[in-house]
């Protein structure tokens, strides 16, 4: 049986993980954001500008991905408690 601790630590986990991913997906949101600015402000002609520009938005699409991807573990890990609950609660039926 897990403790309370353990479960405790747990969900710790899972919200350290929903906050890292809510927090990269609204960065990446504000940097694009910026990068419009930048490339408003320096002619949006300029090759390099456009160039910047489109590594931005590679980055942001990986930042993206990691946030996701952080998102799917902490779901499968709430899973994984809520499961381990009721396996408990069948057990201590017995």
């Amino acid at each position: 049986m897990a403790s309370r601790a353990d479960e405790q630590n747990y969900n710790d986990m899972i919200q350290a993980l929903a906050a890292f991913a809510t927090t990269v997906d609204a960065k990446t949101d504000e940097l694009q954001s910026l990068a419009g600015v930048c490339q408003a402000a320096l002619q949006s002609e300029d090759s390099a500008v456009i160039g910047i520009n489109s590594k931005i938005r590679d980055a942001q699409k990986k930042y993206l991905a990691c946030a996701k991807k952080a998102l799917e573990i902490a779901k499968a890990m709430q899973q994984e408690l809520v499961d381990h609950k009721e396996e408990e609660k069948v057990w201590a039926e017995d």
